[in-house]
């Protein structure tokens, strides 16, 4: 359950209308891709792709 201290959840009227049509949140970068899971997956494999060429590489 998500504390919301500052009543700023509550306050959201979009976002309480989106809970309250039982819909899923999704958080975007300005709509170009979605900022979930999977973004950070697909950063730790580049980043270790990247390193595995460049210590062959050396």
């Amino acid at each position: 359950m998500i504390e919301d201290t500052t009543n700023e959840i509550i306050r959201n009227d979009i976002l309480k209308l989106h809970i309250s049509m039982k819909r899923e949140v999704v958080f975007t970068a300005c709509g170009f891709f979605n900022l979930d899971y999977t973004l950070v997956h697909s950063m730790i494999a580049s980043a270790t792709t990247y390193l595995v060429i460049l210590i062959q590489f050396e």
